[in-house]
């Protein structure tokens, strides 16, 4: 079994692999615009969208999700599933070993920067395009909560 990685590995890593976005996109990295309990997560932002990479399952998932200032999000599994639909995707073996938590980074950094440009560069409508195929699935008590905070910011 692999150890998970420390907290300033994960950091280190999301920074390294998703430098792109400061570099091609003009992303900074920031704190996240909600409070947040899991200390593994980092956020990047450019006024507009927000990245979240996060870990999860202690040290052996890693996700990222998008959210925009409607507080709309949709993950990167949704942006794969619109460009490489599930038939046309390479099935894994079951004797393929699971990708460590840092190597799941890097793998989600390479789709995003295959697949999410137009996201990146602030085309709005194919964020709404991402958000629309997930917001039915949304559980109601998390739409109440982000709907809260929404009208408690104007």
């Amino acid at each position: 079994m692999e150890t998970p990685p420390t907290l300033e590995e994960f950091k280190q890593q999301a920074r390294n692999v998703y430098g792109f976005l400061a570099i091609d996109y003009g992303f900074v990295e920031a704190q996240p615009p909600f409070e947040y309990s899991n200390r593994f997560l980092v956020s990047f932002t450019n006024g507009l969208l927000y990245v979240f990479v996060e870990g999860e399952g202690w040290g052996k998932v890693a996700s990222v999700t998008f959210e925009d200032l409607s507080l709309r999000r949709a993950g990167i599994g949704s942006l794969l599933s619109w460009y490489e639909p599930l038939g046309e995707r390479k099935k894994p073996r079951r004797s393929e070993r699971q990708l460590s938590q840092l190597e799941q980074m890097s793998r989600d950094a390479e789709l995003l920067k295959k697949y999410g440009a137009r996201l990146l560069e602030g085309d709005s409508d194919e964020f709404v395009r991402l958000w629309s195929v997930l917001k039915h699935l949304r559980p109601p008590y998390l739409r109440a909560v982000r709907n809260a905070a929404s009208r408690n910011d104007a």
